[in-house]
């Protein structure tokens, strides 16, 4: 998760030694023997004195069973929130491991309010601690520019959207009915839809090309990519979906509307006409922001061993 990676370039401003453990399966039994005891090597060899475990799912329920130090999770969306287009059983096991293993945590973090509300137990040690963007990277720069860059025609206004591995998931339905009304009054208007082809290094150059990023996910936990986009003074026309809401406001032009096609396109109509940029520039939450929190609550957490 490249968020998790920008969290720890962060976090080296502070006197915090981190080491990263990634499990080389999650779903192979003997493979995740092997990855314990492996685990418990490089624990013994670096003697941390917390394991912060990112996600829910497997990913804390075997910090759980293997760390011998106090444990720190951080919940970030589909390991709690239903998701929609997985096989439902696997979807139903995650969550069970992702409950379970707060049970043996020292602290907790979600990064929406709407996570902590599903956690089933332990809210008392839950904080929220938002997703921030790495403000180095994600700016804004003109946008005809930015088009002439990628080859788009600088006249025709563009609508951005993340379909990600589940296009239906993602609300893809609804935004292409809605660019139905969108080419009703704006007829050369165009819907870039994307999955994970773009290199992670080109996305500002398309969050600066595109003239309204659309959001339209069923779940979500702290989605990146509406902060992107806001860093990139791109306006947004999204449901209520995670925090989207909180990172909206203040920000114009850019709207919350329903899941209605009508209402989704005529938001998209009224931004794309005006062809302005944003004002929420200076109102996202960046990465050293959310750096400074983990290692307030790293401070804060009791470092004794516990088994």
């Amino acid at each position: 998760m490249i968020f998790v990676q920008n969290l720890i370039d962060s976090l080296k401003r502070y006197p915090v030694e981190i080491r990263v453990f990634s499990l080389l399966s999650r779903t192979s039994p003997l493979t995740l023997f092997k990855e314990w005891r492996r685990f418990r090597l490089v624990e013994k060899e670096f003697a941390p004195h917390l394991i912060h475990a990112h996600f829910g799912t497997m990913t804390a329920f075997f910090s759980m069973l293997a760390a011998t130090r106090p444990l720190i999770i951080t919940y970030r969306g589909t390991d709690l929130n239903h998701a929609m287009g997985m096989n439902q059983t696997r979807w139903a096991l995650g969550h069970l491991l992702s409950q379970l293993a707060a049970l043996r945590a020292k602290a907790i973090v979600c990064v929406t309010e709407e996570l902590k509300k599903r956690l089933w137990w332990n809210k008392e040690k839950t904080q929220v601690i938002a997703i921030g963007v790495d403000k180095s990277r994600f700016f804004p720069m003109p946008n005809n520019e930015a088009k002439t860059i990628l080859g788009w025609d600088t006249k025709i206004p563009v609508v951005l959207f993340h379909q990600g591995n589940s296009p239906s998931h993602k609300g893809l339905p609804l935004v292409e009915t809605a660019m139905e009304y969108v080419h009703k009054k704006i007829p050369e208007a165009r819907l870039f839809s994307f999955s994970y082809e773009i290199p992670p290094a080109e996305m500002p150059i398309y969050l600066n090309a595109a003239d309204c990023l659309a959001f339209a996910s069923h779940t979500e936990g702290s989605p990146t990519l509406p902060k992107e986009a806001i860093a990139c003074a791109l306006p947004i026309v999204s449901v209520e979906v995670g925090d989207v809401v909180q990172s909206l406001d203040g920000v114009f032009p850019s709207a919350i509307v329903p899941r209605s096609p009508k209402e989704f396109g005529e938001a998209l109509t009224s931004i794309l006409k005006s062809r302005k940029r944003s004002n929420g520039v200076e109102l996202v939450m960046s990465v050293d922001e959310e750096a400074k929190a983990y290692y307030e609550l790293y401070q804060n957490v009791p470092k004794s061993p516990y088994l």
